[in-house]
């Protein structure tokens, strides 16, 4: 099956790019199961597994937005980080309190989130000040929140600090959505 997709694709490539077969050293059709099996990208997907809003910057937690598609429809979010170190533990644990399964996604950098974006929201000063310009075709918004890897004490103190920036998050969220008129009449 592969070896003829990859026949076909160089056929309509030759059609279009005369001579261009000649110039391919190697080729290789790879799947999304191969990208899951050989690379660990969850579902295939090359982004590192779902670029979320539960991801932002340091991997803060959010509820019910660990995927591109959220409950609203017509409402599709991603995100990234500056200094993207994996998805925090205490993350994982923050979303798992309310029924959200995190622990396949991947932490990726500003400059793997596809863009353009109408809307993006900086969330701790460090990415305002540190992060690549990513334009917005409506609006950037900066909402400071401080960073809950970065907070104090045991897990127990951290834990409760990426709950409640997730919280923070849900509460700044929800009546910024219900403003541009995309929540309809959820709660």
């Amino acid at each position: 099956m592969k070896d003829a997709l990859l026949k076909c694709v160089m056929s309509t490539l030759e059609r279009f790019a005369p001579g261009v077969g000649k110039l391919v050293l190697a080729a290789e059709v790879v799947t999304p199961l191969d990208l899951e099996e050989r690379f660990g990208y969850h579902g295939g997907h090359i982004f590192h597994g779902e670029i979320a809003l539960d991801q932002l910057a340091s991997m803060r937690p959010l509820l019910g937005y660990s995927r591109y598609q959220s409950p609203i429809p017509g409402l599709f979010m991603c995100s990234a980080g500056t200094h993207p170190a994996g998805v925090n533990p205490l993350a994982i644990a923050a979303m798992r309190d309310r029924g959200i399964d995190i622990s396949a996604h991947r932490s990726k950098r500003v400059e793997d989130v596809p863009g353009p974006f109408d809307y993006v929201i900086t969330l701790c000063d460090d990415a305002a000040q540190n992060c690549p310009f990513v334009p917005a075709r409506r609006e950037r918004l900066h909402w400071g929140l401080p960073d809950p890897a970065a907070s104090p004490g045991d897990d127990a103190a951290r834990l409760a600090s990426f709950r409640a920036v997730r919280d923070e998050i849900e509460r700044r969220l929800r009546p910024w959505l219900a403003s541009l008129q995309l929540l309809g009449d959820r709660p």
